[in-house]
């Protein structure tokens, strides 16, 4: 039986710019007791405990990212049971409107859309991918959602 109590970690890692990090992590209590009772070298541990930390993060972030996306896209900002035909044909009318909005869109808008919300990349992996700086495609990113969203209250 999967052991619902979870016990709290407290850790220090080195991030990526080189900086001290002071989190928290919550395991079970098998995984507690194995990390605690472990020999394992200390680094090993942590670098576990990194990846448990991180992954967290990063749901959180694609969930944020997620409901930002559906907030801007959904009629009302908001997922609402469809109860009869109307609302039915409401909503594939405005999922036609959306199709049609993103395809109006130039190749690199439709690219950062892509790779943020479909692929769920971060805006600073995105910088990466298309050699921009981080600000740029943050600020373009706004500026392609301004535009989503102003195009599909106009149609």
């Amino acid at each position: 039986m999967y052991d619902l109590v979870k016990e709290k970690i407290d850790f220090c890692y080195i991030n990526k710019k080189g900086k001290e990090k002071n989190v928290s992590v919550y395991v079970d209590k098998t995984t507690y007791k194995l990390i605690r009772d472990s020999d394992l070298d200390e680094s090993i541990i942590i670098n576990y405990l990194k990846d448990i930390y991180l992954e967290s993060n990063r749901e959180k972030y694609l969930k944020r990212k997620e409901k930002k996306f559906k907030e801007i896209l959904l009629m009302n900002g908001s997922y609402e049971f469809i109860e009869s035909p109307e609302e039915f044909y409401d909503k594939m009318v405005y999922k036609d409107k959306l199709r049609t909005c993103l395809n109006n869109l130039k190749l690199v808008e439709r690219q950062i859309i892509d790779l943020i919300f479909f692929k769920g990349k971060r805006i600073v992996d995105v910088a990466n991918i298309l050699n921009k700086n981080k600000s740029t495609i943050s600020k373009r990113l706004k500026v392609i959602l301004n535009k989503l969203n102003k195009e599909l209250n106009n149609k």
